[in-house]
């Protein structure tokens, strides 16, 4: 936690005053600390409501009509020589393990590529892109996270690393500028590296822009929406921010009495040259997300600020049979929601306030419940509030397969834009997707840590909507989980993540699985008396000697989706090579037949 901030004392009346149903959303923050204090002990209200006229329009939505579905059968890959590799790594507290392991791993990446072990069919790239982006996008001008009061670095609009003025830390040469790392095997008038020779001075370059990530952004983690963001979008926001006000009263996010809408304007001009520097036409892309969360990429449109700029306890609740809804299911659309309302009998109480469930107060007893901590608040949206405010995992799904994708043109209209990603010819089969998150590891690699080809038996184990089936390790849940051993003092009682334990104020998650931290210091985990008895990621002194990871669900799905072209990895493994190595045996497939 940094510094305390309050929030606005704005209570919504309804969604059909406010025309939220008819927006398709976004998502907040899971699991790990925000920067922002999130028990402000504010309340809204009751006689506070605003009031839009008219109904609100989704100025950022997909066409509901018109726009090609992701290509389920893929073409064949074309051979190339070039490969453009991207990292996406979380920098939210808690990251600095697994970015260190990361920066330890990816130069076996890098020599594998363009230096690999001998056998059948292996072949040596002449042409290597590398840009490391990270996941914070910012709290789109709520107090949450703002770049101004907390870190600079909560928001890095999804732009190239170093960060202008900053290197990788002790052992770095000057920093890189921040553009994309390029090498090639001849000499080249445009690479920054070139021959064998280059290759060290290419894997030494990485991993200090690696570490620049560091673990001081935001906490809500858009992982999959930076990636998007800086690969995909083709006309990329310069700013999508609410009007807001911090002060003691809170963040005030109204004019007149009325709330204000985030406003998306500009083109990322930045970005864009940035982009044409990292990606080329006819190259193989390989996507690698690192994160110890869920993603909750929000969905900068209209008042979708409401969980970032709400205090603690203040969001309505959702219908009682909100809780029935499937967590892979994440309406979007008006027809989604429709069935949301006709299947699941799910609303929100902003919308309908008729259902006994809107009357429930927010626990107050926090101990392993719910007292809607802004920590959580993409946590479980429909189930718990009755709506998302995430994109939908499909715009991820859709923007790596579809040579189309929604973008707003000049008059704000939504239409069919040509994706970059695939504009310059690029085949489907040519663009490769790893994701290493919150996972189990004995669910994702077999014994020698490498990953395993994951059949529907084993998928369902890690993401299948009925938890029954699931493994329970990767359900979300505040309280302790049946069939899961319970944590009192001996971390061995459960391989995976060393037992649930009680969650007393009600604002964290269970974890997915836990490992070994390479460096064991103090941590905020391991705060109160004896936490080696009540947290599997402590011993006495209050020092940590494990990190931990939640279930990244969000990432797993848009993985499976992807098929035979994703890579999944824990991040709590021991080490990070074989998940390199299973990347670089992938990619082999586009490199073959030169």
């Amino acid at each position: 936690m940094a510094s305390r901030v309050t929030f606005a004392r704005l209570r919504l009346r309804s969604f059909a005053v406010l025309g939220l149903f008819a927006l398709p959303p976004i998502a907040l923050a899971c699991g790990g600390k925000t920067s922002a204090d999130p028990d402000s002990g504010t309340t809204p209200d009751s006689q506070a409501d605003a009031q839009v006229d008219g109904p609100i329009e989704d100025v950022i939505s997909p066409p509901p009509d018109g726009t090609p579905p992701p290509d389920t059968d893929p073409p064949p890959v074309s051979p190339t020589d070039k490969v453009d590799l991207l990292l996406v790594i979380d920098n939210s507290l808690s990251m600095s393990d697994k970015q260190a392991e990361l920066a330890r791993r990816v130069p076996e990446l890098v020599a594998a590529l363009t230096n690999p072990p001998a056998g059948p069919g292996r072949k040596a790239i002449a042409d290597l892109h590398i840009g490391v982006i990270t996941s914070s996008l910012g709290s789109h001008g709520t107090s949450a996270c703002d770049p101004g009061s907390t870190s600079a670095h909560n928001n890095d609009h999804a732009h190239l690393l170093p960060r202008a003025g900053e290197g990788g830390g002790a052992g770095c040469p000057t920093p890189v500028a921040a553009s994309a790392l390029t090498w090639t095997f001849g000499a080249s008038s445009s690479a920054r590296f070139s021959g064998v020779a280059g290759v060290h001075d290419l894997q030494v370059a990485t991993t200090c822009v690696v570490q620049s990530a560091r673990e001081d952004g935001c906490g809500y983690e858009e992982t999959l929406e930076s990636m998007y963001h800086f690969l995909i979008d083709p006309k990329p926001y310069a700013k999508a921010e609410v009007k807001c006000t911090f002060g003691v009263s809170g963040d005030n996010c109204t004019t007149g009495g009325s709330p204000n809408r985030i406003e998306v304007t500009g083109v990322d001009d930045e970005l864009l040259k940035e982009r044409a520097s990292f990606l080329r036409p006819d190259s193989v892309v390989q996507i690698v997300i690192l994160s110890d969360e869920n993603d909750f990429s929000l969905k900068p449109a209209q008042l979708n600020w409401l969980p970032w700029g709400y205090g603690a306890g203040q969001m309505q609740r959702g219908f009682a049979a909100c809780k029935n809804v499937p967590d892979d299911f994440e309406p979007e659309t008006a027809a989604e929601y429709m069935d949301l309302h006709s299947r699941y009998d799910c609303k929100s109480c902003f919308e309908d306030t008729s259902d006994p469930n809107c009357a429930v107060p927010w626990a107050k007893d926090k101990l392993n419940a719910d007292p809607d901590d802004r920590n959580l608040r993409g946590f479980h949206m429909t189930q718990r509030f009755g709506y998302n405010f995430l994109w939908s995992r499909e715009r991820y799904v859709q923007g790596l397969t579809s040579k189309a994708v929604p973008s707003v043109d000049a008059s704000g209209a939504v239409v069919s834009m040509p994706n970059p990603l695939f504009s310059g010819g690029r085949a489907v089969g040519n663009v490769f997707f790893a994701t290493i998150v919150g996972v189990t590891p004995s669910l994702v690699q077999d014994a020698s840590g490498a990953p395993r080809t994951l059949g529907a038996a084993e998928w369902n184990k890690i993401i299948s909507p009925d938890l029954t089936v699931r493994d329970p390790h990767m359900i979300e849940s505040i309280a302790p989980r049946p069939g899961v051993k319970k944590f009192a003092g001996d971390r061995t009682i459960d391989p995976a993540n060393g037992g649930d334990r009680d969650v007393s104020n009600g604002d964290d998650l269970q974890f997915a699985c836990i490992g070994p931290r390479a460096v064991t210091t103090a941590s905020f985990d391991c705060e109160g008396s004896n936490p080696e008895l009540t947290n599997p990621l402590c011993d006495p002194g209050h020092f940590q000697p494990y990190f931990k990871a939640y279930p990244g669900l969000r990432h797993l799905r848009v993985a499976h989706d992807l098929g035979a072209r994703a890579v999944v990895g824990s991040v709590c493994s021991a080490s990070l090579s074989p998940v390199m190595a299973a990347i670089a045996d992938k990619l082999q497939a586009a490199l073959k037949g030169r």
